[in-house]
């Protein structure tokens, strides 16, 4: 497995969603808040495997609470 990590700032309080369902390729999806590496923690009670998407695509993470300034990092992992 190989991953990709992606990052924003939450710019308000709210939800947000990611998905990779249009991916050609198997993957897992994991949210964790956090400035540092060594020190995030997950953002969501799992990681996100074939939840709305066809089994053996992508992955979909639905309805992550964030706070405004919430730094959120994403693993894509496939």
């Amino acid at each position: 497995y190989r991953s990709v990590w992606y990052h924003f700032e939450a710019p308000s309080n709210g939800e947000f969603s990611f998905n990779t369902c249009d991916a050609n390729f198997d993957s897992v999806v994991t949210a964790y808040k956090g400035s540092a590496l060594n020190g995030l923690t997950l953002a969501t009670p799992s990681s996100y495997e074939d939840q709305g998407c066809m089994v053996g695509s992508g992955s979909n993470l639905q309805n992550v609470r964030v706070r405004a300034g919430d730094l959120i990092r994403l693993r894509v992992q496939g």
